[in-house]
């Protein structure tokens, strides 16, 4: 019997190829009792993102991908669920994050900058709630099966020393999709430090 709140339409997947930090296990742990979860162990994170993407489309019994990066922590349940209820609302065609900072402590999220002399993108940290924008990371994301299906391939790759994140969103941009990020949704971004005696 599937108990009441599992949310059997939602796929969580991880590109989990050399470490996972302890918050994001644990968190991890109490996710799983509620939807399913996969991972992979490749180790060059866009060929990861793309199997398991890949995978995700080949099965129909999902309808969002969740993309949960293990270096995250301090999701939960309720964020998983508002994130899906705000993409049913939109009739699956957008996508939404929460927010976290990068290693360098930008926010992990912002607009294409349409001037090439300031920079690739720029960021916004003004508003507050969900917001609208141009791209996020990969870290924390809700991705619906109508989004990805109408994408063309490859959806991830490095280029131009940015990450897959930013050559996803600029594909999804170019196909009409809103983006979202949920400020209230906020997450953490753990680092690994090294301790010399």
């Amino acid at each position: 019997m599937v108990k009441k709140d599992y949310l059997g339409d939602v796929l969580v997947c991880s590109a989990a190829y050399w470490f996972m930090m302890t918050d994001f296990v644990v968190d991890l742990v109490k996710l799983c009792k509620k939807m399913d979860i996969l991972f992979s162990t490749e180790r060059n994170i866009p060929m990861a993102r793309s199997a398991l993407v890949e995978l995700f489309l080949k099965s129909k019994k999902y309808r969002y991908l969740l993309f949960i990066d293990t270096d995250q922590c301090g999701f939960n349940y309720t964020h998983v669920v508002k994130m899906r209820e705000f993409i049913r609302k939109n009739n699956d065609e957008c996508i939404i994050s929460g927010v976290y900072l990068t290693r360098d402590k930008h926010l992990c999220y912002g607009f294409f900058n349409k001037r090439k002399s300031k920079g690739f993108f720029k960021e916004i940290r003004s508003k507050q709630g969900r917001i609208q924008v141009d791209w996020t990371g990969l870290g924390f994301v809700m991705i619906p099966r109508k989004v990805l299906k109408s994408l063309e391939m490859p959806l991830f790759l490095s280029y131009n020393s940015l990450g897959e994140d930013i050559y996803f969103f600029t594909k999804v941009k170019k196909a009409g999709f809103k983006v979202y990020a949920d400020k209230k949704i906020r997450i953490g971004h753990t680092q690994v430090a090294n301790v010399l005696p």
